[in-house]
């Protein structure tokens, strides 16, 4: 019923019961873009969840980053009639002094977004952050 695609941190997710998770190591937000344009079958459940942008933080500016999942957005909904669920950023403990107030900002504007595009956020920042 649900994909969970994301980057690498999904290969660590297990016991999902009606979820299948797809992890790509080192994903990006606009490479997903092009995998899933190219491979419609990730998006053949009726519910999709992205967790991706974490490898693009480091490279990229926030407005990058957001024009990229509204990118996304235009892509999934091209090929597929999924219903999409964007969760937000998650920190990365490595170089959170250096990143967490951007991946805060990100997160604040990826949650406008998906109100302007009629898509869910999850906030799973705090929960992640809180419970690891």
């Amino acid at each position: 019923m649900v994909h969970i695609i994301s980057d690498s941190i999904a290969k660590y997710v297990d016991g999902i019961t009606g979820a299948t998770v797809i992890a790509f190591p080192g994903m990006t937000t606009a490479r997903l873009a092009s995998r899933v344009q190219r491979d419609a079958i990730l998006l053949s459940k009726k519910y999709t969840i992205f967790h991706v942008g974490t490898n693009d933080v480091c490279h990229l500016s926030e407005d990058e980053i957001i024009a990229d999942f509204n990118n996304l957005i235009t892509v999934v909904r091209k090929v597929s009639s999924t219903k999409i669920l964007l969760s937000s950023f998650l920190p990365r403990l490595v170089d959170y002094s250096m990143t967490g107030d951007k991946v805060k900002d990100i997160n604040t504007q990826l949650k406008q977004l998906c109100e302007e595009r009629h898509v869910q956020f999850l906030h799973s920042f705090r929960p992640y952050f809180k419970e690891g």
